[in-house]
């Protein structure tokens, strides 16, 4: 736990790690200052700090693993599951990866876009604000 300012004699104690979330909306706001692709992609990976227990990316592995109940978890499932079988891929895959691991699946692809025009330079990071945002 974390002691917040509160009343005394030790303030709001919370009964969570509320730092995992906080270094999360942190490396989202770096994503968006840093310059450089390959920082971005580290940030995304592996996040700011070293020992973070949570990052961006494994929000896109492991999120829908956790949320399996939320009917928007299970549509998105389905549809790129759906998709994946039109581009022939065997059950369960996505873009030759675990179809539940599709938010992660389009971040990474997203980081591949070539171009340095304003709405493509930089889109990953809209896409991990959008997808992570929910998940």
């Amino acid at each position: 736990t974390i002691s917040l300012a509160g009343p005394p004699p030790n303030g709001w104690q919370t009964t969570y790690k509320v730092d995992r979330e906080a270094n999360l909306a942190l490396d989202l706001g770096y994503m968006y200052e840093y310059e450089a692709t390959s920082e971005r992609f580290s940030l995304y990976q592996m996040g700011f700090n070293e020992d973070q227990e949570i990052t961006l990316k494994s929000l896109g592995i492991k999120g829908a693993r956790y949320n399996v109940k939320e009917p928007i978890i299970n549509f998105n499932i389905n549809c790129f599951n759906a998709i994946g079988k039109l581009d022939n891929e065997a059950e369960g895959l996505f873009d030759e990866e675990a179809v539940n691991n599709y938010a992660n699946t389009l971040i990474t692809d997203l980081f591949d876009i070539e171009g340095e025009s304003n709405p493509v330079r930089g889109i990953e990071k809209e896409g991990v604000l959008i997808l992570g945002a929910w998940m």
